[in-house]
C-alpha cells in the first residue's frame, strides 16, 4: 500500500505541538495518528521559531537564550560598524597620501588658482 502525503494546516500543527509538550511527542503522534518524525519536526520547528505557537509557549530558558544572543549580535554590529568606519578613514588617508605623492593635490589647488585668475574670481 502506498503512503499518501497528508497536508496539515498551521493550526493543526500548533495544537499538535502543544499536545506533544503536554503528554510527550511519541504519545501525541500515536493519539493524533501523525507520523512521529513529522511531529518531531514540528516540535523542532517551534523551538527555533519556525512555527509560531504563541509567545507564552516559549520557556524562560529559550527567552533568556534569545535575549543573550540578541545582546551578542548588537555588540558584534557595533564592533563591525567601528571597523568599517576605521577602514573608511584609513582609505581616505591612503588616497590623500597617494594624491599628494603624485602631486595631484598641488595640481588641483594650482588649477583652482589658474581658473580663478581666468574667471576673475
Amino acid at each position: 500500500m502506498m503512503s499518501k502525503n497528508r497536508q496539515y494546516d498551521n493550526d493543526y500543527k500548533v495544537q499538535a505541538v502543544k499536545l506533544a509538550k503536554e503528554i510527550d511527542t511519541e504519545k501525541a503522534a500515536k493519539e493524533l495518528n501523525v507520523p512521529s518524525n513529522t511531529l518531531y519536526g514540528w516540535v523542532k520547528k517551534a523551538k527555533v521559531g519556525g512555527l509560531d505557537i504563541g509567545l507564552g509557549e516559549r520557556n524562560p530558558e529559550d527567552a533568556l537564550n534569545i535575549a543573550e544572543e540578541n545582546q551578542q549580535l548588537k555588540k558584534k554590529i557595533k564592533a563591525m560598524e567601528k571597523e568599517i568606519k576605521r577602514e573608511i578613514i584609513d582609505e581616505i588617508i591612503r588616497i590623500g597620501i597617494q594624491m599628494d605623492q603624485k602631486g595631484m593635490v598641488n595640481a588641483f589647488e594650482g588649477n583652482l588658482s589658474i581658473k580663478d585668475r581666468e574667471t576673475g574670481l
